[in-house]
C-alpha cells in the first residue's frame, strides 16, 4: 500500500487543531474520516475544510496505528527547562493529571463525575489516555502509537477560513485576546503577575497550529515507514518561551488595538515556565517549524479576530490568487455582486419617485396610494440590500458581523423571499396607477420605478435561490 493510500481517523476533527490537521492530511492525499461530538466546535468547520480541499470524507475504517494528542501539561512544574520527553510526568493541574494518567480515579471521585461542570468533566474522562495507549501497545505489539505532546497552539490557516473561535469563554490565551479585541469580552484576565520571570507573567511555548498540523503528518510518516516504534512520545513546540504579557504586546503591535488587562492572582497548578525541547521530534520525525517561532507568528493576518469566517478562499491544491492569472470567483462573491445590483435597482426606483414627487405636488401620492406603497417597499428593499451588501463585504475583508453562518443562512433565505414578494407586489400594484397618470412627470417616474422594482425583484429572487442552495446543502450535510 502506498504511503498516502491510507485512511486516517481524526477524533475531534471539527475543532481548532483538528480542522487544521485535516486540511494538511487531505492536501497530502490521505483519505480522512472525522469523528466529533461538536461539543466545542461547529459543523460549519467541516464544511469549510471541504471547501478548502474539495474532498469528501471516508466512511469505513480499520486501523492499528495511532497518533494521540497529549499535552505539555503532563510535565507539570518541571525541575528544569526545556522539557525533554523522558522527564518524569509531574502534572500539577487536573488537565495535566488527565493527560499523564498520574492519579487513578477512586470510586467516590467517579460517582461525582456526572455532577461536575462540563469543563471539569472532560479532563477527568481523559485521565488514563496516555497509559491506556501504552497498555494497548504492550498487549498487542502490532500496534504502533505516537504520543504528540502539544505545547500551546496559536494562529490559524493562512486562508482565514479556519481558526480558533470557541464556544463560550475561551480557555486559551489567543482566542481570549481576540474576543477582547472585537468587544465580545471586556478585558483579559492575566493570572499571575509575580512569577520569577522577566515580566512577572507565566512563560509558555506558543506554536503555530499549522506547524502542529505538520507534526501530525510527520508522525504518520514515521508510523508508515518504521517498524520498531512501540509507544513513543514527542514534543511539539518551538523550543522558545514567551510570556503572557509579551504575547499581549505582540498582538497590540500587530493589530493596532489596545487590549485592556486585569492582573489576577495565580491559579493553583499553573507552572511558572514551560517550553519544549524539540530535538527528538526534529531528529526522528524530520519535523521542523515552518510558520515561525516568534510571538508575531501567532498574529498572521489569518488570526485577526474573526466572528465569522471569510467566504473568499482558494483550495489548498491551487495557487494563491496572487499567482493565478484568472482566479476562479467565489460563489459568495457572486452573492455580494447580486446584492449590489439589488441595492442599485432599489435606489434608482426610490429616487425616481422621491425626486419627481415634489414637482408634481402633494396630490400625486394622495390620489395614488399605489405610489406610496411602491416607495415604501423600495425603501425597505434598499435598506435590506444595503445591510446584506455591508455584511458580505465585511465577511470578505475578515471583519464579519457577530452572526453565525447558520443564522445568516436561515435569515437570508426567509428575508430574501419576503423582500422579493414585496417587490413583485409593488410592481404589479403600481401598473394600474401608471395607466391613469397619462403623460406626466409622475407617469414617467412610475415607469422607471416599476422597471427598477421588477429588476430588483429578479436579482433578489436569484439571491433567494442561492440562500436556499446554501441552506439545503447545510441540511443535507
Amino acid at each position: 500500500m502506498a504511503l498516502y493510500d491510507r485512511t486516517i481517523l481524526v477524533t475531534g476533527g471539527a475543532g481548532f487543531i483538528g480542522t487544521h490537521t485535516v486540511v494538511q492530511l487531505l492536501s497530502e492525499g490521505f483519505t480522512v474520516w472525522i469523528i466529533d461530538n461538536l461539543d466545542n466546535s461547529v459543523l460549519e468547520a467541516i464544511e469549510r475544510v471541504r471547501d478548502l480541499v474539495g474532498a469528501e470524507l471516508s466512511r469505513k475504517l480499520h486501523f492499528n496505528l495511532m497518533v494521540f494528542s497529549s499535552s505539555a501539561t503532563v510535565y507539570g512544574q518541571p525541575d528544569k527547562i526545556p522539557c525533554v520527553e523522558d522527564f518524569n510526568l509531574m502534572a500539577m493541574n487536573p488537565y495535566g493529571r488527565t493527560k499523564s494518567g498520574q492519579t487513578p480515579l477512586r470510586q467516590c471521585q467517579c460517582s461525582l463525575i456526572p455532577c461536575l461542570p462540563k469543563y471539569s468533566l472532560i479532563p477527568w474522562l481523559k485521565l488514563f489516555l496516555e497509559e491506556i495507549a501504552r497498555d494497548i501497545q504492550k498487549a498487542e505489539p502490532d500496534w504502533k502509537i505516537i504520543l504528540l505532546r502539544y505545547f500551546n497552539p496559536v494562529g490559524a490557516h493562512e486562508s482565514g477560513k479556519l481558526g480558533e473561535d470557541p464556544k463560550g469563554i475561551p480557555n486559551n490565551l489567543m482566542p481570549y485576546i481576540q474576543q477582547v479585541a472585537v468587544g465580545r469580552l471586556p478585558e483579559l484576565n492575566v493570572y499571575g503577575h509575580d512569577y520569577p520571570t522577566r515580566d512577572g507573567s507565566a512563560i509558555r511555548d506558543y506554536i503555530h497550529v499549522m506547524d502542529l498540523a505538520d507534526g501530525h503528518i510527520a508522525a504518520l510518516r514515521k508510523l508508515f515507514t518504521s517498524e520498531d516504534i512501540g509507544c513513543t512520545a514527542y514534543n511539539l513546540g518551538t523550543g522558545q518561551g514567551t510570556s503572557v504579557l509579551e504575547m499581549v504586546a505582540a498582538f497590540e503591535k500587530a493589530s493596532g488595538k489596545k487590549i485592556p488587562i486585569k492582573l489576577c492572582p495565580r491559579r493553583a497548578g499553573d507552572a511558572t515556565a514551560v517550553y519544549a525541547s524539540t530535538e527528538k521530534a526534529a531528529k526522528e520525525l524530520g519535523w521542523k517549524l515552518m510558520a515561525g517561532v516568534s510571538p508575531a507568528a501567532a498574529l498572521s493576518p489569518a488570526t485577526q479576530p474573526l466572528p465569522t469566517a471569510s467566504p473568499v478562499i482558494q483550495p489548498v491544491s491551487t495557487p494563491s490568487p496572487s499567482t493565478q492569472l484568472f482566479p476562479t470567483p467565489s460563489p459568495f462573491s457572486f452573492s455580494v455582486a447580486t446584492t449590489g445590483l439589488a441595492l442599485l435597482f432599489s435606489f434608482v426606483s426610490a429616487l425616481s419617485l422621491t425626486v419627481t414627487a415634489p414637482s408634481s405636488g402633494r396630490a400625486g401620492f394622495t390620489k395614488y396610494p399605489e405610489l406610496t406603497y411602491c416607495l415604501v417597499v423600495t425603501i425597505l428593499a434598499l435598506t435590506y440590500s444595503a445591510f446584506q451588501l455591508c455584511k458580505g463585504i465585511c465577511d470578505i475583508t475578515h471583519k464579519g458581523f457577530l452572526i453565525s453562518d447558520r443564522v445568516s443562512d436561515y435569515s437570508s433565505f426567509i428575508l430574501d423571499q419576503l423582500v422579493g414578494y414585496l417587490l413583485a407586489s409593488s410592481s404589479s400594484v403600481i401598473i394600474p396607477a401608471i395607466q391613469r397618470l397619462e403623460q406626466t412627470a409622475l407617469w414617467k417616474a412610475g415607469i422607471v420605478s416599476v422597471c427598477m422594482s421588477f429588476a430588483a425583484f429578479l436579482v433578489t429572487a436569484i439571491c433567494a435561490l442561492f440562500s436556499g442552495y446554501k441552506l439545503c446543502k447545510r441540511v443535507i450535510w
